[in-house]
């Protein structure tokens, strides 16, 4: 009898000497996902119940950069110096903001304007308007976009590497009148800077599908290049339709190859660092019941997010961008 109360005991202490020791390296681990946000995670943009917001750190205070929550603004980018902000406005129109200054200066030679990225030295703002990128700024010797597939593409989003390289997603579409459905094909391609002379378009990603709402029904694929790479970022939203939400982020390291990493998430603009290994966005907080500043390490997850600097109310809609 006494043996068994001694086995019994034991086994109780074992659980919970394994459960602290569980819970000390989780905690360790949190520890060290922190301190490295905070030297790393800088030059954040954020647009936010139709304002323009600038942290300089994960837990910085927000400095608003416009007052004018009444126009519709979208798709944000930061200067890799963090010294400009540029988004698109209600008419799609590119802005540019002087962070220090909070002066704004407004682009209005093109029309249909879907996404805006900044050069890898930030002295050329590239605007994707209509099916064509253009430069604000010294012109920059990128490749000739091509497109797969039958009927007229239209590019839902681009991006273009340090290096010159260009990622681009987009789709086509056929209407059948007899049953009254759009079939649509996306695309999702990278193209290598060969110096101007005519380079291949590498598709490493297609989805198919058909609805019956025709524009209404699309979906917002993002792409991106990680910062001094050509690893191209695929942002796979949740919903048709405008909203900035993400389901999953796929990871292309060789955007040649269809072979990818994907992570899971639920965030607004979320934007991965594969040097880092880091996810940021903007995701709702139900502990505090405010939207804020979301990190997720794809080495190890959280039952939450880590989260850090925290915005009053929203109607959910923010976009964010992070170098």
């Amino acid at each position: 009898m006494k043996t068994n109360i001694f086995l019994f005991i034991g086994l109780v202490l074992l659980f919970v000497q394994c459960k602290h020791t569980k819970n000390d390296i989780n905690e360790q681990l949190k520890a060290q996902f922190n301190a490295q946000l905070h030297p790393t995670f800088k030059n954040i943009a954020v647009i936010y119940d139709n304002d323009v917001y600038y942290l300089s750190d994960f837990n910085a205070s927000p400095v608003q950069l416009t007052s004018s929550a009444f126009s519709t603004k979208t798709k944000v980018k930061v200067s890799h110096d963090g010294t400009k902000v540029a988004y698109l406005d209600a008419n799609n129109n590119p802005v540019i903001i002087d962070v220090a200054t909070k002066l704004s200066t407004t682009i209005t030679d093109y029309s249909n304007v879907k996404k805006v990225e900044w050069s890898g030295d930030d002295k050329t703002l590239c605007i994707l308007a209509n099916n064509s990128i253009y430069f604000h700024g010294p012109a920059l010797n990128i490749p000739l976009l091509s497109f797969s597939g039958s009927g007229t593409p239209t590019i839902i989003s681009f991006s273009v590497s340090a290096q010159g390289d260009v990622a681009y997603c987009y789709y086509t579409y056929t209407y059948d009148s007899y049953y009254g459905y759009y079939y649509y094909n996306y695309y999702a391609s990278y193209k290598k800077n060969t110096g101007g002379i005519a380079s291949t378009e590498n598709v490493f990603f297609t989805y198919s599908y058909s609805s019956y709402y025709g524009s209404t029904g699309i979906y917002q694929y993002e792409v991106d290049f990680a910062p001094a790479s050509t690893t191209v970022n695929l942002s796979v939203p949740s919903t048709s339709g405008n909203s900035p939400l993400s389901s999953s982020i796929q990871v292309y390291p060789d955007p040649t190859s269809t072979n990818y990493s994907t992570y899971s998430v639920s965030m607004y603009s979320p934007v991965y660092r594969p040097d880092l290994g880091i996810i940021v966005g903007f995701d709702y907080n139900s502990n505090v019941g405010n939207y804020q500043l979301a990190a997720q390490n794809t080495s190890y997850y959280y039952a939450n997010p880590t989260y850090g600097s925290q915005f009053n109310n929203s109607d959910g809609v923010c976009y964010l961008d992070w170098k």
